[in-house]
């Protein structure tokens, strides 16, 4: 085995004149090697860094939290003998499940290197040889359950973190451990840690991947480069550091690509929890390498702002998402996997003052996620995947609620994230009785999205108008799964929940049209829905202190045999108030257009407005044109999914769940023409306000102004006139008086505004 000082002077050869301060591009492979402390412990925390502590205590609130850690090992259940008994169990059926009947089989593997990580927490802050024991004693249990399994050809079943914890209880008791201990320990850690690795990095390609033990590897080689262990070769450890490092600068850079540097996965429950491997990364670069790796990608900080927006009402508890793409739609709830992440962003971005106000993004992070270090030990120890040392290296500095309220103010009333996002959300404030708002276009990637291009969502003190449909296990019909009622639901996906039929969007019928559904299953029906999911073109967006304003484009998600144009203009005039344009052409007469709106219970027609509530919210929705439209409402017990003919029921065991229990959205109203034409515009006023309030509609009228077509209407005290073109360039004018004060008049912005961090109007 060659010595790393011999691994890390091949890596410098033709390097002599390479200065050590890093670079404002990410340094290279050879100043990683260079700069690898060589001592341990080099995973979340370093020799340096516990000295400090050492000198300089903890906080109160730090003591609170060493005193819950010390709880939580002492209350640690005692791991059984690792036996034939045991082995035999964790071989057999009820030891272990696979994700699919073509997995490989996978094994149980329990908390037990959570449980060890924790120990030895306690131990290297304490130097109480009680902690050291038991952490020693769930370390060496982790390992053999491990070689278990890598001795029968399986590999663990669940997300490898807690891989990552046992290996990070190792490094924290390295220097503590008896020679002997060390080598025996370290070769079956390595050994079946790397197995796990390999079989996964042949599988797949990106070091964030949250289900595998892909995010193995960069750790491994931190850890095992000059160990000095029998077995692990220095060679192999810098060549698998150099990989892993190479896949990350890719990430990374993949992630920052866009204006804002937020990147999405699809879901949003895909977001945070695969954000969770880039903190470990930034971590462990500042505690095995020294300094901060974010400053390289300075972007990523925007993920705080984005994860702020896309939360309804963010003191409500529990806070509530928009609903958007996968959502399972049972409650909607948000969901508090980013809280982590929102705790650590002052101390992640702290030596990135100049490219942000790391005021503003504590204060808006903390407004979302108050500062909570207990967090980080959860009562089941896989909730979070965040070292439990986080608190050791968080900024602590509270904010106060004035600061919060201040930094809020300096926030616009609504934020446009472009492609690779394709999101803009909207609201009134960031109170529970404000009105909130999303609407869906611009993303130019088909990942893991709805046919949902122009769609919009609304909330007020209810999902007024809501995103429908329900998630059930999205895998192949051929995967075996159909009697069971936990991972059924494939052909409601693929028929309604992906459809655009289950959006507030526009369809356009064309007959013989086939579909292309999802999870590369074809549709079994024609909706008239689009048949690309991505590619609406943002023609225009303004958001002022008295409305925003948005136009998209989304002809070309539609079959070209049927749509000449499908353009959306939505306007959102404070606090309660939109105003939606759509210009509608289809190829010929016959294709019929119809303009979509979703409610969780039966609108209730009158006329050419329709009202309908959930919550304490309620809506009013009034048709101007198409003139004398025709109104079908479909739902209710047996039609809740209707599409193609008939309904497409979600997955058997939420079949049980009354409409007061769920969010799937029961209803819709279907507005259309009545007589065929090439042409529809549809004109819609929404007013949404608090149900014990709201009673009627504000007065308003349809003006008809050659070639522009508007709507005239009472926002409070005062009169809001906006008229959009009927064809030709999308745009269009506003009005807003209050009494005789003019608050704005001029034309409808034809530009997207800019935004970028934080977006601060002050």
């Amino acid at each position: 085995m060659r010595g790393i000082f011999a691994v890390l002077g091949l890596a410098l050869i033709g390097e002599a004149g390479a200065q050590a301060a890093p670079a404002p591009e990410p340094p290279d492979i050879s100043y990683v090697l260079r700069n690898i402390k060589p001592t341990h412990p080099r995973l979340f925390l370093n020799r340096e860094m516990l000295q400090k502590i050492e000198r300089e205590g903890l906080t109160p609130k730090r003591q609170e939290w060493l005193a819950d850690l010390k709880a939580k090992v002492e209350g640690c259940p005692t791991p059984p003998a690792i036996d034939e008994e045991l082995v035999a169990f964790m071989l057999s059926d009820q030891g272990g499940a696979r994700y699919a009947p073509q997995d490989p089989p996978r094994v149980y593997e329990g908390d037990w290197g959570y449980f060890a990580a924790r120990a030895a927490l306690a131990y290297i802050l304490t130097g109480e040889k009680g902690y050291y024991e038991r952490a020693f004693t769930f370390l060496k249990h982790a390992a053999g359950i491990y070689t278990v399994i890598h001795e029968n050809n399986r590999i663990p079943y669940g997300k490898a973190f807690g891989r990552l914890a046992t290996l990070t209880a190792y490094d924290w008791l390295y220097n503590d451990l008896p020679p002997q201990e060390r080598q025996t320990l370290g070769q079956s850690l390595f050994t079946s840690l790397h197995a796990f690795y390999t079989y996964w990095r042949g599988i797949r390609s990106g070091p964030g991947d949250i289900y595998t033990d892909n995010l193995m590897g960069w750790h491994l080689g931190l850890v095992f480069l000059g160990s000095g262990i029998e077995g692990v070769d220095d060679d192999a450890c810098a060549a698998l550091l150099r990989k892993e490092y190479d896949l990350h600068l890719a990430v990374f850079s993949q992630l920052s690509a866009g204006p804002d540097g937020v990147y999405l996965y699809g879901a949003w429950g895909y977001a945070p929890q695969n954000l969770q491997s880039e903190v470990n990364f930034m971590d462990t670069w500042r505690s095995a390498i020294g300094g901060s790796f974010a400053r390289y990608f300075p972007k990523r900080s925007n993920m705080a702002a984005y994860f702020l927006w896309n939360t309804i009402a963010p003191a409500r508890r529990p806070q509530l998402s928009y609903g958007w793409a996968d959502e399972y739609h049972t409650t909607n709830r948000l969901g508090t996997y980013h809280w982590p992440y929102l705790n650590r962003a002052a101390d992640l971005y702290a030596e990135m003052a100049d490219e942000v106000d790391l005021d503003v993004l504590r204060a808006v992070s903390q407004f979302e996620a108050p500062l909570d270090y207990q967090q980080f030990l959860p009562e089941h120890p896989g909730a979070c995947w965040l070292t439990p040392a986080s608190p050791l290296l968080i900024s602590p500095k509270v904010c106060s609620e004035q600061e919060i309220q201040a930094a809020l103010a300096r926030l616009p009333r609504a934020r446009h994230f472009p492609d690779p996002v394709g999101h803009t959300f909207m609201n009134s404030g960031w109170g529970e009785n404000d009105t909130y708002a999303l609407f869906i276009a611009g993303r130019q990637s088909r990942v893991r999205k709805h046919y949902d291009e122009n769609h919009f969502t609304i909330y007020k003190k209810g999902y007024l108008a809501l995103d429908s449909g329900a998630r059930g296990f999205s895998v192949s019909r051929k995967t075996g799964h159909a009697n069971d009622p936990d991972h059924v639901g494939i052909d409601h996906e693929i028929n309604y929940y992906y459809d655009t039929v289950a959006h507030n969007c526009v369809l356009i019928q064309m007959e013989g049209e086939t579909l292309p559904g999802f999870w590369g299953q074809a549709s079994d029906i024609n909706t008239g829905g689009m048949n690309k999911n991505y590619g609406a073109q943002m023609k225009a967006f303004e958001t002022n202190d008295h409305y925003t304003y948005i136009a998209s484009d989304a002809t070309s998600c539609y079959n070209e045999g049927k749509a000449e144009e499908v353009v959306r203009q939505f306007l959102f005039i404070y606090p309660d108030y939109f105003v939606v344009f759509d210009r509608v052409t289809s190829q010929r007469p016959e294709q019929k257009k119809s303009w979509l709106m979703h409610t969780q219970f039966e609108p209730q027609l009158q006329g050419d407005t329709f009202s309908a509530g959930q919550g304490e919210g309620k809506m009013f929705v009034r048709t101007l044109l198409p003139q004398d439209a025709r109104f079908e409402k479909v739902g209710g017990p047996g039609k809740e999914f209707w599409a193609g003919g008939r309904n497409w029921p979600v997955r058997v065991d939420w079949q049980r769940l009354t409409p007061g229990q769920n969010l799937f959205g029961q209803w819709r109203m279907d507005v259309s023409s009545p007589e065929p034409e090439r042409s529809t515009p549809f004109l819609h006023l929404i007013q949404v306000g608090d149900r014990q309030d709201l009673h009627e509609m504000t007065p308003a009228r349809r003006i008809d102004a050659g070639r522009q077509v508007g709507v005239e209407f009472q926002a409070g005290k005062r009169t809001v006139r906006v008229l959009f073109n009927r064809d030709g360039e999308v745009g269009g004018q506003i009005r807003v008086t209050d009494r005789e004060r003019l608050l704005a008049d001029g034309p409808l912005t034809q530009k997207v505004m800019e935004q970028k961090g934080l977006a601060l109007t002050r």
